[in-house]
């Protein structure tokens, strides 16, 4: 049966589908989310909590205090702002996936 979040849910997939983005599935043998080249629409009609739109990678630049605490920023430029007065390490780049909107 479809209810409105169910429909919301499978209009964005497609509507991200149709915007260019990439979309995961969720492999139950893999344990994991997968890229999806090309998704099955009656899959992802039938289905559509097995699927989502894959996260945005964002890189921050992490540095670690002698004391031990770590503060993460936007730009490389702030990072080394902070470092150079609080004696820190030079920023180190991380790249991480942002949570997705549910």
């Amino acid at each position: 049966m479809l209810d409105k979040e169910k429909a919301k849910k499978i209009a964005a997939l497609f509507q991200a589908f149709a915007d260019g983005k990439e979309l995961d599935y969720y492999s139950l043998a893999k344990k994991r989310w997968v890229p999806v080249p090309l998704p099955c629409a009656d899959l992802m009609a039938e289905k559509p909590e097995k699927y989502r739109i894959h996260p945005e990678t964002k890189t921050v630049y992490v540095n670690v205090y002698p004391d031990g605490t770590a503060c993460w920023y936007t730009t490389e430029e702030i990072a080394k702002h902070a470092s150079n007065k609080m004696h820190c390490a030079v920023a180190v780049p991380m790249t991480f996936e942002l949570p997705t909107q549910e």
